[in-house]
């Protein structure tokens, strides 16, 4: 069984939608790479 990357969670408070669109972008970018070593997760409010 494969084992599990552990996950980074960031938080972000953004006042604009164009944060908001940027920062889904980036966790986008970010899961798309299989090669690093841990998971990313943003987290926007």
């Amino acid at each position: 069984m494969a084992k599990r990357k552990p996950t980074n969670k960031y938080y972000f408070s953004v006042v604009g939608e164009t944060e908001q669109w940027y920062l889904k972008w980036l966790q986008d970018r970010l899961t798309i790479r299989k090669n690093l070593s841990v998971k990313f997760r943003l987290i926007v409010r």
